[in-house]
């Protein structure tokens, strides 16, 4: 079994790796997102389980998994809630899949910000790039 995690960071060209790329794999299966949120995230820390989420992933999608999801680390406007979301979604990736291989992509913090500020805009925001910084800060 090989699996790959992709740890997609805010503005790192996630979205374009998930519909352009991973799809296109030969001989792995890309996981959908919403069985990556239901299975991995959103079960209760109390009840959460490494070996059914590997049981269940696996019996659906098979052994060679490509696993993608930008809300490991959180979003440009949680931050992963000071570190506490990511700190929990790397333990139970971990114990999911202890020998999964990672890819990982950084940016530029300058761009990362422009980048944030851009498609904040485009969404329909209104505030100054420097309101827009003090706000997220």
């Amino acid at each position: 079994m090989t699996t790959y995690l992709h740890i997609g960071y805010p503005k790192t060209a996630t979205t374009w790796l998930q519909k352009q790329l991973f799809p296109r794999v030969k001989n792995y299966r890309m996981v959908d997102r919403s069985d990556i949120s239901r299975v991995l995230i959103q079960e209760h820390a109390l009840c959460f389980k490494p070996e059914m989420a590997r049981d269940e992933l696996t019996k659906k999608y098979g052994t060679n998994l490509i696993i993608s999801l930008e809300g490991f680390v959180g979003t440009v406007h949680n931050f992963g809630l000071n570190g506490y979301l990511t700190k929990e979604h790397a333990y139970r990736l971990k114990s999911v899949f202890p020998e999964a291989r990672i890819i990982l992509f950084i940016r530029r913090q300058q761009d990362i910000i422009a980048s944030s500020y851009y498609q904040y805009i485009v969404g329909g925001g209104t505030y100054s790039i420097n309101s827009y910084l003090k706000d997220h800060s």
